[in-house]
């Protein structure tokens, strides 16, 4: 049976090799790639073995990173594993395909455009019921960064769905401050004109949750966000946009 050819000190040996390998490997990336892709779409059929799994992802995101300037040899495989497994709904690896996808974008060198993929699948990261299951949101919360990063046009088109996303994660106690990640990168990365322009929205979204009795830690994540925002944008600025809502938040 394939089970019995996973060996869990071998991947741990490969990991460790392809991380700290360098330019050691580069003449191996394509094999290294292939292999990995291969043992991930037959366990995709049954992944009852997570820590093996682990190691594997954990490769392939540090492919990329070996690739130097040439992406796409190592794309190619992997957005082909990475489609069959949202395709095919492959629950315990979907968080895995978000970080790889969001690590791979973020490895495109300053003034290079990034794969058509990127733009083609965005549309679906943005679908609310794909925020519903808590296990994805930190993957797909650093997954929009890096678009917010990368490809901010994106961002800009559709930032309604984004603020949207927020207003759905917030009222989740686990899952909050992946929203204000999210917010705190938009304000960090995107244009200051644009970021003002969406602030007294952000500001009403935010501050409707500081009454939730049931998120006990909201408060000091609330904290820390407006004290990052001061810090990007300016106490003026900030102060300047809670107060068209100050009626709404409840300090």
């Amino acid at each position: 049976m394939f089970e019995k050819d996973l060996n869990i000190q071998a991947v741990k040996c490969l990991s460790r090799i392809v991380v700290n390998g360098q330019k050691i490997i580069g003449k191996s990336l394509p094999i290294i790639v292939n292999t990995i892709v291969d043992y991930i779409k037959k366990l995709s059929s049954n992944p009852a073995y997570p820590d093996f799994s682990h190691y594997l992802f954990e490769i392939l995101a540090a492919t990329i990173s070996r690739a130097g300037g040439d992406l796409g040899y190592v794309e190619g495989p992997v957005f082909e594993l990475l489609s069959y497994i949202l395709e095919n709904d492959v629950t315990d690896f979907i968080p895995y395909v978000f970080q790889i996808i969001g690590t791979y974008l973020l490895c495109y060198p300053e003034g290079t455009t990034p794969s058509s993929f990127y733009i083609e699948k965005y549309s679906y990261f943005i679908q609310a019921q794909l925020w519903q299951p808590q296990g994805n949101i930190p993957a797909l919360a650093f997954l929009i960064r890096s678009y917010i990063i990368k490809l901010p046009n994106l961002i800009i088109d559709s930032i309604e769905q984004i603020l949207g996303i927020c207003q759905l994660v917030l009222p989740m106690p686990l899952s909050h401050i992946h929203a204000f990640y999210i917010i705190i990168a938009i304000f960090q990365f995107m244009p200051l004109e644009f970021s003002n322009s969406i602030l007294p929205q952000v500001m009403q979204i935010i501050g409707s949750q500081l009454s939730n009795e049931e998120l006990s830690k909201y408060r000091q994540a609330y904290a820390s966000f407006m004290s990052n925002a001061a810090f990007i944008l300016s106490p003026d600025i900030l102060v300047s946009a809670l107060n068209p809502v100050k009626d709404y938040i409840r300090v």
